[in-house]
C-alpha cells in the first residue's frame, strides 16, 4: 500500500472511531430487561499494557459482579447488571480467557472503557459527565492499574462495589457528587450551619465524625485557607447509611439521599448535585429515570441480584457493503451527486481499503442488485470493484426499503458487518414490486447484527435514516450539495472505525480544511505543523470541475516564509494529493493563484510524529442527533481537545453547523459555566440556540492553540483523584475546575485541528427568543475587609449561555423557603446601597462583581440567604441560582492561619487542651526553676469570628501581643512547638509558636514524638523568657554537630572518645541510627552526616535528670544543667548552641541571672507545688483609635515642609483608605488647651467628616503634653469603654505649658500618665516630629507595649504613612485574602521644570502572589493640584497605547486620588507624574491584595532588638531584624536593606541584612535577616525602614516536618532541625521570582554615641578546630568579626591554646599563641566582617598524645579586644574509640537489649513512614537525611 493509502486509512479511523462513545444519542444494545441491564459493553483500549491482562480481566469481573449486587440493593431492587461483553483488541487473540470474537461491535462501543490514566484524575475511575441534570452520560473511564488493585483486593478506597454504584449513577442516571472539594469556590468542602458551626460538605443521614487534615502537610488545617484541606472521616465511628454519592468509600453507605426521615437531604449544602440539580435529592432523579418509568416496570423480587454473566470477545475487522443510490435524482438537473459518489468510492478503494478486507457493492433505484458480492480485497478484486463503479448510471426511482434488504442479503453469510447506505432522497417506489419503506425494514436491521451508517446526500435525505442508524448502533452523515467528492470522502474515511488499529490516540489528524467558492485571485492559507505531528503528511486540493488547472494557476507551499514546493497543477484531473514522509515543525502557508470562482477545497492531514507521541486532537458531538425538539430541550454541542488522555485547556474551539448553504458557528467554552460543567478539563461546551429552521445539519469543529496561552493540563503531582476515602493519600478532583494552584501545565505551542462529526436532525424549533438564560451556578457572597458584601457570579446569556441578558435579579431573605419561591415579597438587591461595581448585564461568560452594604437594617442578627435569576429581552427568566448564606452577626472569615473548630474544642475539653498544656507546664516550671516562677494567669485571645459566648470582648490585645501564638505548622520547624529567637544570650525571644496539631495530639502523637507536654512547655518557655538555647547537636551541622570527641586516657595512652552532643548529668545511653538501621562510620571513624543519636527510653538512662534543654522527652528529666560539679553539672565543652552563644555558661546560670529574678525582695516560692493557673478567654472587639495631635505653633514649621500640613495630608489618606469600616475613631488636639471630637464609627459616610475634623485643626501657643494625653484618654473611654484602645500621639516639641492658663500642665513623666495607661490598658503609638520632640515620649509606648516612630523633617509623608499604617496591626486579624500588601510607598518631591513638562518616575512590581484589586493612591498639597497634567502607569518596556493606563484626575481638587485596577498581570510597572510647573511633593502608595483569595503573598516585617527602650550603644549593640516569609514559610536569599534615617540628614544610611547564621543572625535560611548597626553620629532618635527584593536566586524554604526540640522519636517523622541552618539536604525550594516589599521598623532612641569608640569586635561564636592525623595538621576556621560588632574589619586575631581550660578562659593572653609563620594554608590577615577565615598549620610544634583547648579573640583599631570565642577541645591522639560500642548491640545488658528492641520497633515505624512518604508524597525527591545501606562494623 502506498503512503497516501495508509494515511487515508488512519484519517478514516480518526473521523468515526470515537463517535459512538461520544454521541449521547448513539447507544449500543444496553437494555433493562426484568431489572437486569443486558449487553453492557466494556472495551479495552489497545494502548493498555497487555502483560497484566489476566489480572485486568479478573478485576473487571470482580468490580462488575460485586458492584451489580450493590446496585440492586442501592436502587431498592430496581436494577442490576445482567450481561456484560468485554471487548479486547485483536492483538489479544492468543489470550487464554477469550470466549469468542465479535464482528458487529467495535472498541469504542463501550459505555465503560479501560484506558490509560488521566493525569487530572490519576488512576481513579471517573465519568465523563457532559449532560445536564438527569441526562445520561457517555463514558466511564477506568484504568488498568485500578482494576489490578481490585483484583488483588488492594484498592485503597475500601468498597469498590459502592464505588461502582457511585459511578454508574453518574453515568446512567445523570446525578452528581454530594461532597465538596478542597479549595473549590463553587463546591467548597465546608459550609456553615445556622448555629455558625463549620460542617464538612457531605449529604449524610447523621452527623459525621472526623478531623480536618491537609494532604500536603499531613496535619490539621483550615478549609477556608488551605486548598489541600479535607475532612478525614474517622473509620468505624460513623454509622452512616447514606449517601452513596457522598461517601462510597464507607462499606455501610449503601443508600442514596432521598429527602425522607431515614435518608434526609439538605438542599442548601453546596454540593454539585444541589447546585446543578437545584436541590433535588439523588433518589428522586434515579427513581424517575426513563428505564424505571416504563409501563409495567416493577422492582425485582429476588432477595439479592443474580450473578452477572461476563464474556470476553476479540474485536475483528468487519466486512463492508456499499448500498448506493443510483436513482435519477442522483444526476437530475445537472446534479453531480452520482459522479462525486463514484469518484469518492474509487479513490477509497484504490487508496484506503487494504488487502484482506472484505468488500461488496449493491446499487438501487426502483430495483436493486448485488453488483459485487462480499469479496476479499486483492489487486484483481479491487480492479473488478472499480470496474463496477465505472459502469454505474442514474435511472429510476428510490426504493429504500428494498435496497436495505438487498444489503442485508449481501451480508447474510457473514458473522456481522457494516452497511454504508448512501442516498439523496426519500422513499419513492410505487413502480416496484417491493415498495417497502425504511420503517418497514427497521426490525430487520435491528435483528441482523449489522451496523448501518447512513449518508444523506443533499437536503432531501429520508428522515427515517436516523431511526435505521439508531437501531443498529450506527450513525448518519449529512453531505450538503456543493462539497464535491471531498464531502463523501469524509464519510468513507469513517468506515475505518470498524477495522483494527493499534491505538485510539495516534490516529491521522486533520490540521486544516477549507472549502469555498468565492476565492480571491490570490489566497494565502496559513497552517502549523506542531511537534506532535508531521509524519506521513498529505496536502489535498480538489474542485467540482473536471480540470484543476481550470481553477488554479499555481499553488506554492512556503515554510518559514521560504518557498518549499511549487505544486504541479494537473490538467486532466479535478484533484491533487501530495504527500511527505515527514514535515518539519513550524509555520507553513499555501499560496494559491485562483482564476475561477468554482468550488475549491483544500486540506492538510498528518500523522503522529513518532509512535511514542500522542498528537493533539479535537472531537465533537451533540447532546442529541435524532428528531431533536429544540422547543423542549436545548441542544448542547461538546468538543474534547486532548493529547492522548491529557486535557488541553484555553484553546480556541469553534463548532459549526451546516444546513444547505448556511452555516452557524459558535465558540465553545471550557469555563465551568452554562453548558460546561467543569472548567479546564479539556471539554468545551455551549448551547446552540441560533437554529431557526427544521432539518438535517452537519456538525464539524475546529481547535486552535496559541503560543503562551494554550496549555496541556498535566494534573497535580501525586493526586489520585476522584471519589475517595478522604485520606492523605487520596485528595480529590474535580469540582468546578480541573486546575488548581498546584496543577502542572505544559505549553502546547501553536496548533490547528479540524474534525467532522455526524449529522443532527432538528425536528422542531421554538419561537424566536423563547430560550431563557442559563441559571447561575457560581453566585458568591462574601464579607469584605471593609465590612461590606462582595457579590460575584459569571454572567449567563440572553439565550442560555449565548448573548447578553437584559437584567440580573439578585434577591435576599432570612427565609430560604420564601427565597426559593422568588416572589415579589422577597427583597431585591436594590434595597442595599451600592458601594462599587454594578449589575449591568455583560456578554455571557463575563465576571460580574458588585459591592453593597451589609443587610444590617433588613435582617439584624440573622442568617441571610441570597439567590438570583436572570431575565432575557423577551421576558424569559432563568431557573434560580445556587443559594448562598451569610450571617450578619458572625464574621464568616476565620482567624488567619488558626483553625477555629479544633482549637475551640481544645478550650472546652480539659486534658486535651492548651489550658492543660500550660497548667501542667506551669507546675513543672515551678520545680525546674527551683520555685522561682510559675504561670499565674493566662489570657487567651480567640478569633473575632468565633461565636464563643464565654469569650469577653476586648480592645486591649491583638495578634501581635501573643507570647504564645497558636498557628498552623511551620514547614521548616514542623508541628512541634518552637521559639522565635532573634536576640543573644539572656535576651527574650519574640514568641513561642505552637501548632494546632501539637495541641490536638497532646494525648497521642505529640507526646509520643516530643515527650511529656509539661517538659516541652518549659523547654520553650526557658528559651523565650530567659534567652537560653538548645543543649543538643544536630546531624550534619558544622557548628553544632551531633557528636564531639572527648579526650581520655588508658594504658595505651591518649584517645578521643566519641560522645553524643548532649548536656546531661550522666553519660547518655543509646544508639546511632540513620532512621533505618545502625549507621555507617565516616572516614574519620565518626558518624556520618545522616546519623543521629537515639537515647534509650528504658532504665539505662533513669539516672539522667538534666538538662531539660537537651532531652526533654525523658520522663525523669527535671533540671537544667548548672555551673557546679554536683548532680546537674554543665558540660562546658560540648559544641551545643547554648555553649556557643552563651560563652559556655550553664543554662541555670543564665536563667537565674534573668532580670525577672533580680529585684531586691525576690525569693523562691514555698515548698510544694505551684498555685493553679487561671485562664481568661478574650475575643477582639471592634478597634478603637484616637488621634492626639499637637497643634502648637512649632507644628507650622519648618517653612519648606510644614509638619501640620504633612500630618493633615497623611491623616486624610489614612482615614479615607486604611482604617476599616466598623472601627471607631476620635480626633483630639492640644496646645495650651485640648479639644476633642466624639468617637465616630468609621463608615463610607463618616470618613470625610473625620477628615474635615483633622483639616480644621488650627495651630496655637504652647505644648501641654500631659493635657493632650489625658484628653485622648477621655475620648477613648467614651461610652463606658474602660479598657483597651489605641492612642496615636503626635508631637514635635518638648513640654512647654505656661501656667497662666487654667489647665492641666502635667508632663509625660508624670506618674499619673503611667497609671492611666495601666488602668485603661491603652496602647500608645508615638510619632515624634523632629529632633525636638519630648525625650519622655518613648515612655508612653514602653509603658503600654506600643510602638514608636520618628518623623524627620524635610521628607514627604511616606514616613507618616508608615507610622499610621503601623497602628492598624492592632485591628482584629483578617484572612490573608482580604489583606492589602503595600508594594510602593514613596513621594515625588520638587517636581519643577519651568521650561516645560517634566515626568518623574517610580517603579513597582506585581509579583506572582499579588495583582488583585491593585490600589494606587496619590496625595497632594494645597496649591499643587493645578500643576499636575497627567499621571499614568504602564508595564515596563511597553510604550504602546494599549499598555498605558491613565489615572482619572477629576477629583484632584480633593487633594486625594485613588485608582483601583481589578487585576494586574505579573511584571514590573512604571509610574509617571507629569507636571507643568513646580509641585512641592506628591505621595504615592501602591497596594494590592493577593492574586487569588487563597494565594499566600510574600510578607515582611522589620524591627530592632531594643524596642522602645533608650539604650546605651556603647554597652548594648543595636540589632536590626527583618522577617521575610510566604505564609509561614521562610523566604531565602532575598536582598534585604535596612535604611536608618537621622534628623537633619537627607541621606539615610543603608546596611545589608543577612540570613546566614553569622553575627547576630542565629540560624541561616530561616527567613530572619539581621545585622548590628553602630554608625550612629549623635544621641537621639533614628527611623528604620526595611526594603526587601526577591530575584531569580530567591526561594521559599518548603522545609520538612521538623522539630526544634530533640524529639522522643527522632527520625523521618520528626527529624532534627535547626542548628545553624534550616536548609537541609532535600529541602523543598520554590523560586519566588521578582518581588519587592517595604516595612517600617519604627524608631529607636540611643544615647552615649560617643562611647562607640569603646565598642569591641563581635565575639566569634563559630570557632572550629580539627586534627588530621594522617597529614599531622590542625585546621582552624571561623567567621571574621568586624571593627565594631559585625561592621568593618578587625585589626588582628589572636588564636591561643592551653592544656588547661581554666587558663584559657581566665588568662587568655598568657597562653600559647598560634603564629602566622606556622601557616601551611591561609593566613591570619584580618578580613571584612562575615568573611570566612581559614588557617592550617603543622601540629609538630604541639605535643602528641596531648589534649588542648583552643579559642580566639579579635582586636580592633582602637586596641579593644572582643570577648573570648567559643572553646574547642582537640586531642592530638592516634586513635578514636567508640564509647561503650554504641553501634553494635552484641553483648549489651538486658536494659540495652530492651532499648535495641524499642529502637527496632522505631526503625520499623520509620520504614513504614518512608514507604508512606515515597508513595504518597513522591514529589519530595529526597529525604531529610541520606540513607546508608551499609551495616556498620566494629573497628
Amino acid at each position: 500500500m502506498n503512503l497516501v493509502s495508509s494515511t487515508w486509512l488512519l484519517q478514516l479511523y480518526a473521523l468515526v472511531l470515537l463517535q459512538p462513545c461520544l454521541m449521547v444519542t448513539i447507544s449500543n444494545d444496553l437494555e433493562l430487561v426484568d431489572n437486569g441491564y443486558e449487553n453492557l459493553v466494556i472495551t479495552v483500549n489497545p494502548d493498555v499494557n497487555p502483560e497484566s491482562r489476566a489480572k485486568l480481566i479478573s478485576g473487571i469481573q470482580k468490580w462488575i459482579q460485586d458492584g451489580s449486587k450493590q446496585l440492586y440493593k442501592s436502587t431498592q431492587k430496581y436494577a442490576y447488571i445482567k450481561t456484560v461483553k468485554i471487548l479486547v483488541p485483536k492483538s489479544w487473540h492468543d489470550f487464554s480467557d477469550i470466549d469468542g470474537t465479535t464482528f458487529n461491535l467495535v472498541l469504542d462501543d463501550g459505555r465503560i472503557q479501560v484506558d490509560l490514566g488521566n493525569p487530572v484524575f490519576g488512576d481513579m475511575p471517573y465519568v465523563e459527565q457532559t449532560g445536564d441534570c438527569g441526562s445520561r452520560n457517555n463514558l466511564l473511564h477506568v484504568t488498568g492499574s485500578f482494576l489490578e488493585q481490585v483484583a488483588d483486593e488492594t484498592f485503597p478506597f475500601l468498597s469498590w462495589k459502592n464505588h461502582f454504584v457511585h459511578l454508574w449513577s453518574q453515568l446512567q442516571y445523570g446525578v452528581f457528587e454530594e461532597y465538596g472539594y478542597p479549595g473549590d469556590t463553587d463546591y467548597p468542602n465546608f459550609w456553615y450551619a445556622d448555629d455558625g458551626s463549620l460542617k464538612p460538605t457531605y449529604c449524610s443521614d447523621r452527623e459525621l465524625q472526623g478531623v480536618w487534615s491537609s494532604w500536603e502537610t499531613g496535619g490539621s488545617c483550615i478549609p477556608e485557607n488551605d486548598p489541600f484541606c479535607f475532612f478525614e472521616v474517622i473509620q468505624g465511628s460513623n454509622a452512616i447509611s447514606s449517601s452513596i454519592m457522598s461517601m462510597p468509600f464507607k462499606e455501610q453507605t449503601v443508600q442514596y439521599c432521598s429527602g425522607t426521615a431515614d435518608t434526609p437531604h439538605n438542599d442548601l449544602i453546596p454540593t454539585k448535585q444541589n447546585v446543578i440539580c437545584q436541590g433535588q435529592p439523588i433518589w428522586t432523579l434515579v427513581s424517575q429515570s426513563e428505564e424505571f418509568n416504563a409501563d409495567g416496570f416493577l422492582p425485582g423480587t429476588d432477595p439479592t441480584a443474580p450473578d452477572t454473566k461476563l464474556e470476553v470477545l476479540v474485536v475483528e475487522p468487519k466486512p463492508t457493503v456499499l448500498v448506493l443510490d443510483t436513482s435519477l435524482s442522483m444526476a437530475a438537473d445537472g446534479s453531480d451527486r452520482l459522479s462525486n459518489l463514484i469518484v469518492s468510492v474509487k479513490t477509497w478503494l484504490t487508496e484506503e481499503v487494504p488487502d484482506g478486507n472484505k468488500f461488496g457493492i449493491v446499487r438501487f433505484s426502483n430495483d436493486s442488485q448485488i453488483l459485487l458480492p462480499v469479496t476479499e480485497m486483492n489487486d484483481d478484486t479491487r480492479a473488478e470493484a472499480i470496474n463496477v463503479m465505472d459502469h454505474l448510471s442514474a435511472r429510476g426511482l428510490t426504493c429504500l426499503g428494498q435496497a436495505v434488504k438487498r444489503g442485508l442479503e449481501a451480508l447474510q453469510n457473514e458473522p456481522g458487518g457494516v452497511m454504508l447506505f448512501a442516498t439523496d432522497g426519500r422513499s419513492e417506489c410505487f413502480l416496484s414490486v417491493d415498495n417497502s419503506t425504511l420503517q418497514d425494514v427497521l426490525n430487520d436491521v435491528k435483528n441482523s447484527g449489522i451496523r448501518l451508517v447512513a449518508v444523506a446526500i443533499g437536503d432531501d435525505g429520508d428522515p427515517g435514516l436516523e431511526a435505521l442508524a439508531e437501531a443498529s448502533n450506527g450513525k448518519v452523515f449529512y453531505v450538503p450539495d456543493g462539497q464535491g467528492p471531498e464531502g463523501l470522502r469524509k464519510v468513507l474515511l469513517a468506515m475505518s472505525n470498524y477495522q483494527s488499529l493499534d491505538s485510539r490516540h495516534r490516529r491521522m489528524q486533520k490540521v486544516v480544511e477549507l472549502t469555498k467558492e468565492d476565492w480571491s485571485n490570490s489566497e494565502v492559507i496559513p497552517f502549523t505543523i506542531d511537534p506532535t505531528i508531521g509524519k506521513s503528511s498529505i496536502l489535498r486540493l480538489w474542485t467540482n470541475t473536471s480540470d484543476l488547472s481550470a481553477i488554479l494557476d499555481s499553488a506554492i507551499l512556503t515554510y518559514q516564509d521560504q518557498t518549499l514546493l511549487d505544486l504541479p497543477i494537473p490538467t486532466d484531473q479535478n484533484r491533487l494529493a501530495f504527500n511527505w514522509d515527514s514535515l518539519q515543525i513550524g509555520e507553513y502557508s499555501l499560496i494559491l493563484k485562483v482564476k475561477s470562482t468554482d468550488v475549491l477545497a483544500f486540506s492538510i492531514e498528518s500523522e503522529s510524529s513518532s509512535p511514542e507521541i500522542f498528537p493533539y486532537k479535537v472531537e465533537c458531538y451533540a447532546s442529541s442527533t435524532k428528531d431533536h425538539d429544540l422547543s423542549a430541550h436545548p441542544l448542547k454541542i461538546i468538543a474534547k481537545v486532548t493529547q492522548g488522555n491529557l486535557p488541553i485547556i484555553q484553546a480556541h474551539v469553534k463548532a459549526t453547523l451546516s444546513y444547505q448553504d448556511q452555516t452557524i458557528s459558535v465558540e465553545l467554552f471550557d469555563n465551568g459555566q452554562g453548558a460546561d460543567l467543569i472548567a479546564y478539563d479539556g471539554i468545551y461546551s455551549r448551547y446552540m440556540t441560533q437554529i431557526s429552521v427544521k432539518g438535517r445539519y452537519s456538525l464539524s469543529c475546529s481547535a486552535q492553540g496559541e503560543n503562551g496561552t494554550t496549555w496541556i493540563n498535566m494534573g497535580t503531582i501525586d493526586k489520585s483523584l476522584g471519589i475517595l476515602n478522604r485520606t492523605i493519600a487520596s485528595p480529590i478532583c474535580c469540582g468546578s475546575s480541573a486546575v488548581n494552584e498546584n496543577s502542572e501545565l505544559s505549553a502546547t505551542g501553536a496548533f490547528q485541528r479540524v474534525f467532522q462529526s455526524g449529522s443532527i436532525q432538528i425536528a422542531n424549533v421554538p419561537i424566536l427568543g423563547s430560550f431563557p438564560p442559563s441559571p447561575v451556578r457560581n453566585l458568591r457572597v462574601k464579607k469584605t475587609l471593609a465590612g461590606s458584601l462582595a457579590i460575584s457570579f459569571t454572567s449567563p446569556g440572553d439565550d442560555y449561555d449565548c448573548g447578553t441578558a437584559k437584567f440580573y435579579d439578585v434577591r435576599l431573605s432570612n427565609n430560604v423557603t420564601l427565597l426559593k419561591l422568588f416572589g415579589n415579597d422577597v427583597p431585591s438587591l436594590d434595597a442595599l446601597s451600592v458601594i462599587s461595581g454594578s449589575l449591568d448585564p455583560r456578554e455571557a461568560g463575563s465576571p460580574i462583581r458588585i459591592e453593597v452594604e451589609q443587610p444590617w437594617s433588613l435582617f439584624p442578627n440573622q442568617s441571610v440567604y441570597f439567590a438570583m435569576k436572570s431575565e432575557d429581552h423577551n421576558g424569559n427568566f432563568s431557573s434560580i441560582s445556587n443559594i448562598v448564606k451569610i450571617s450578619t452577626t458572625v464574621d464568616d472569615s476565620s482567624y488567619p492561619d488558626v483553625y477555629l473548630s479544633h482549637i475551640l474544642t481544645a478550650i472546652l475539653v480539659p486534658g486535651l487542651t492548651m489550658l492543660a498544656w500550660i497548667q501542667d507546664g506551669s507546675s513543672f516550671l515551678y520545680s525546674a526553676t527551683q520555685r522561682y516562677a510559675y504561670i499565674k494567669h493566662v489570657k487567651i485571645l480567640v478569633p473575632k469570628s468565633w461565636n464563643y459566648a464565654q469569650a469577653t470582648p476586648t480592645s486591649e490585645f491583638s495578634l501581635e501581643d501573643g507570647n504564645i501564638v497558636v498557628d498552623t505548622g511551620n514547614p521548616v520547624f514542623g508541628n512541634g512547638p518552637y521559639t522565635v529567637q532573634t536576640g543573644q544570650c539572656g535576651e527574650r525571644g519574640e514568641n513561642i509558636m505552637v501548632s494546632q496539631d501539637y495541641l490536638l495530639g497532646l494525648t497521642s502523637t505529640s507526646t509520643e514524638n516530643y515527650g511529656p507536654p509539661s517538659h516541652v512547655f518549659v523547654h520553650e518557655w526557658a528559651k523565650y523568657r530567659y534567652g537560653v538555647f538548645e543543649e543538643h547537636g544536630y546531624p550534619a551541622d558544622e557548628r553544632f554537630p551531633m557528636y564531639y570527641l572527648k579526650t581520655g586516657h588508658d594504658a595505651n595512652g591518649l584517645f578521643n572518645e566519641l560522645i553524643p552532643n548532649f548536656c546531661t548529668n550522666k553519660p547518655l545511653q543509646g544508639r546511632w541510627t540513620d532512621g533505618f538501621e545502625t549507621c555507617a562510620l565516616g572516614d574519620s571513624n565518626t558518624p556520618g552526616d545522616s546519623c543521629f543519636f537515639v537515647p534509650d527510653s528504658g532504665s539505662t538512662n533513669e539516672a539522667i535528670r538534666s538538662s531539660i534543654l537537651a532531652v526533654p522527652f525523658l520522663e525523669q528529666m527535671d533540671h537544667f544543667c548548672e555551673d557546679n560539679d554536683g548532680a546537674y553539672s554543665h558540660d562546658f565543652v560540648g559544641p551545643t548552641k547554648h555553649n556557643a552563644l552563651c560563652d559556655s555558661r550553664s543554662v541555670w546560670n543564665v536563667i537565674s541571672s534573668n532580670s525577672d529574678f533580680q529585684e531586691d525582695n525576690f525569693k523562691p516560692g514555698p515548698e510544694g507545688s505551684s498555685n493553679s493557673t487561671t485562664f481568661e478567654i478574650l475575643r477582639p472587639d471592634e478597634a478603637r483609635f484616637v488621634m492626639v495631635i499637637d497643634k502648637s505653633g512649632s507644628m507650622d514649621g519648618p517653612k519648606d515642609h510644614p509638619r501640620i500640613k504633612r500630618l493633615k495630608q497623611a491623616s486624610a489618606r489614612w482615614i479615607l483608605n486604611d482604617i476599616w469600616n466598623g472601627s471607631s475613631l476620635g480626633i483630639s488636639s492640644f496646645c495650651y488647651n485640648a479639644d476633642a471630637n466624639d468617637m465616630t464609627v468609621v463608615s463610607e459616610e463618616t470618613r470625610q467628616t473625620l477628615v474635615d475634623q483633622v483639616m480644621n485643626i488650627r495651630t496655637c501657643d504652647y505644648t501641654c503634653l500631659g493635657l493632650g494625653f489625658k484628653k485622648g484618654v477621655e475620648v477613648l473611654t467614651q461610652g463606658g469603654k474602660n479598657s483597651g484602645g489605641v492612642m496615636i500621639y503626635i508631637t514635635d516639641g518638648d513640654w512647654n505649658c505656661n501656667d497662666d492658663h487654667d489647665h492641666d500642665d502635667s508632663n509625660l513623666n508624670d506618674p499619673a500618665i503611667k497609671k492611666l495607661i495601666e488602668d485603661y490598658k491603652i496602647k500608645v503609638i508615638t510619632l515624634a516630629f523632629s529632633k525636638g520632640a519630648d525625650p519622655n515620649l518613648e515612655n508612653l509606648a514602653k509603658w503600654s507595649n506600643g510602638k514608636t516612630y520618628f518623623i524627620p523633617d524635610g521628607e514627604g509623608i511616606e514616613d507618616l504613612n508608615d507610622a499610621l499604617s503601623g497602628s492598624l496591626t492592632y485591628q482584629p486579624a483578617v484572612p490573608t485574602g482580604d489583606m492589602e500588601f503595600i508594594i510602593l510607598q514613596d513621594s515625588f518631591s520638587n517636581l519643577d521644570n519651568p521650561t516645560g513638562d517634566q515626568a518623574k518616575q517610580k517603579q513597582f512590581i506585581i509579583d506572582r502572589t499579588l495583582g488583585r484589586n491593585v490600589k494606587l493612591s496619590f496625595d497632594f498639597t494645597e496649591g499643587d493640584t493645578n500643576s499636575v497634567e497627567e499621571i499614568k502607569f504602564f508595564k515596563a518596556g511597553c510604550q504602546e497605547a494599549t499598555c498605558i493606563k491613565n489615572i482619572d484626575l477629576s477629583d484632584i481638587k480633593t487633594l486625594h486620588i485613588q485608582h483601583i485596577e481589578p487585576t494586574l498581570e505579573e511584571g514590573r510597572y512604571q509610574l509617571e507624574v507629569i507636571t507643568s510647573q513646580k509641585v512641592e511633593f506628591c505621595s504615592v502608595v501602591v497596594a494590592s491584595q493577593s492574586k487569588e483569595e487563597t494565594t499566600k503573598p510574600f510578607r515582611t516585617k522589620c524591627w530592632s532588638t531594643i524596642g522602645n527602650d533608650e539604650v546605651d550603644v556603647a554597652q548594648h549593640p543595636v540589632g536590626i531584624i527583618a522577617q521575610v516569609t510566604q505564609d509561614n514559610k521562610p523566604v531565602m536569599n532575598a536582598k534585604v536593606i535596612a535604611n536608618i534615617e537621622r534628623a537633619g540628614e537627607a541621606q539615610a544610611i543603608s546596611i545589608t541584612l543577612f540570613d546566614d547564621g553569622k553575627g547576630p543572625d542565629l540560624i541561616a535560611n530561616d527567613g530572619l535577616y539581621s545585622r548590628y548597626f553602630a554608625r550612629f553620629d549623635e544621641d537621639g532618635r533614628y527611623l528604620i525602614r526595611c526594603q526587601v527584593q526577591g530575584d531569580e536566586n530567591t526561594n521559599v524554604n518548603g522545609g520538612f516536618t521538623n522539630s526544634r526540640i530533640y524529639p522522643a522519636k527522632p527520625g523521618l517523622a520528626a527529624p532534627l532541625c535547626c542548628g545553624s541552618n534550616t536548609l537541609m539536604p532535600g529541602t523543598l525550594q520554590e523560586p519566588t521570582g521578582d518581588f519587592e516589599r517595604t516595612s517600617a521598623g519604627g524608631s529607636i532612641k540611643v544615647k552615649n554615641v560617643n562611647g562607640l569608640n569603646q565598642v569591641p569586635p563581635m565575639r566569634v561564636k563559630d570557632f572550629q578546630a580539627s586534627y588530621d592525623l594522617e597529614a599531622d595538621t590542625i585546621s582552624i576556621g571561623f567567621t571574621a568579626p568586624g571593627e565594631n560588632w559585625d561592621d568593618g574589619k578587625a585589626k588582628s586575631y589572636s588564636i591561643r591554646f592551653s592544656e588547661s581550660l581554666s587558663n584559657l578562659t581566665s588568662a587568655f593572653d598568657k597562653c600559647d599563641e598560634i603564629k602566622t609563620a606556622w601557616a601551611i594554608e591561609g593566613d591570619l590577615e584580618p578580613l571584612k566582617a562575615r568573611e570566612p577565615v581559614r588557617f592550617v598549620f603543622n601540629s609538630s610544634t604541639l605535643l602528641k598524645d596531648t589534649a588542648y583547648f583552643f579559642g580566639v579573640k579579635a582586636t580592633n583599631g582602637r586596641d579593644i579586644q572582643s570577648d573570648l570565642s567559643n572553646i574547642v577541645s582537640l586531642a592530638l591522639a592516634p586513635r578514636t574509640d567508640l564509647s561503650e560500642d554504641p553501634f553494635d548491640p552484641v553483648g549489651l545488658s538486658g536494659g540495652a537489649i530492651a532499648g535495641i528492641v524499642i529502637g527496632s520497633l522505631l526503625g520499623l515505624f520509620v520504614i513504614i513512614f518512608i514507604v508512606y512518604v515515597l508513595v504518597v508524597k513522591k514529589w519530595r525527591k529526597s529525604l531529610v537525611y541520606a540513607v546508608s545501606a551499609k551495616k556498620i562494623t566494629q573497628e
